[in-house]
């Protein structure tokens, strides 16, 4: 079986506490005679909370199936292979049922059994150790220290350098990055180019709550008003 799915996400964040509704259609598609194609709309609320050091996770889900195969090739949720009330085989075409489910998340379990343990940056390796931050978990990642590493929030030149590659447009280094960078911004942006000392400001960022755009409104609207340019390149999931 071939699988093909379309999937949105709606989420307000990725905090403790944090909901998502995920809406999504899949589309089987039989690669062999006795195998049947089907056609499934799945959706599903999700609702996180906080409890000590674990996280509680409360989800709703529904499906609607066309199709008619055995129930642990038809439903992938929960990690089993039944479904409640039904035998496997059971679940025919054109079932439509709702199912509620509670997990129960312990991310010192995770901490304690993996290999490794990484954060999005140095410095917030070292943060989530502290109790403000580690909320709870900052004891077992003490204990467990030397597996704790933080992924570089920027690039090494030793393994990039800007100022050699070839794909880039324009290249640059720390002495020379304002000038050349802006003058190709201008001209990408068919901005002007005529006043050099016009203001430019370019903000690259998850265009999200959690980055708090919303924070740097007023100063992207005065900034305009004094004759300046504001740009912002991001990604906002639906």
């Amino acid at each position: 079986m071939i699988l093909a799915k379309l999937e949105s996400v709606y989420t307000d964040s990725g905090d403790h506490g944090s909901s998502m509704l995920v809406l999504n259609m899949k589309q089987g598609l039989p690669v062999m005679p006795e195998w049947l194609g089907f056609n499934r709309v799945n959706g599903h609320a999700r609702k996180g909370m906080e409890l000590g050091p674990a996280r509680i996770l409360i989800r709703l889900s529904g499906w609607h199936v066309v199709g008619s195969f055995s129930t642990h090739e038809e439903f992938d949720f929960g990690r089993t292979n039944s479904v409640r009330g039904y035998e496997e085989g059971a679940m025919g075409s054109g079932r439509l049922y709702v199912v509620g489910s509670g997990e129960v998340y312990f991310p010192m379990g995770a901490v304690v059994f993996s290999n490794i343990v990484t954060t999005v940056s140095l410095t917030y390796a070292q943060e989530v150790r502290t109790a403000e931050v580690g909320r709870g978990l900052h004891r077992t990642l003490n204990a467990y220290s030397k597996k704790i590493i933080g992924v570089l929030n920027g690039f090494d030149t030793d393994a990039w350098d800007p100022s050699t590659d070839s794909f880039l447009k324009v290249q640059f280094n720390f002495d020379d990055l304002k000038e050349k960078k802006e003058a190709d911004l201008r001209k990408h942006l068919k901005l002007s180019s005529a006043d050099p000392m016009q203001p430019l400001v370019a903000c690259i960022t998850r265009l999200v709550p959690k980055k708090s755009v919303h924070l740097i409104t007023h100063a992207m609207y005065r900034t305009v008003e004094i004759g300046g340019a504001v740009c912002t390149f991001g990604f906002k999931p639906h």
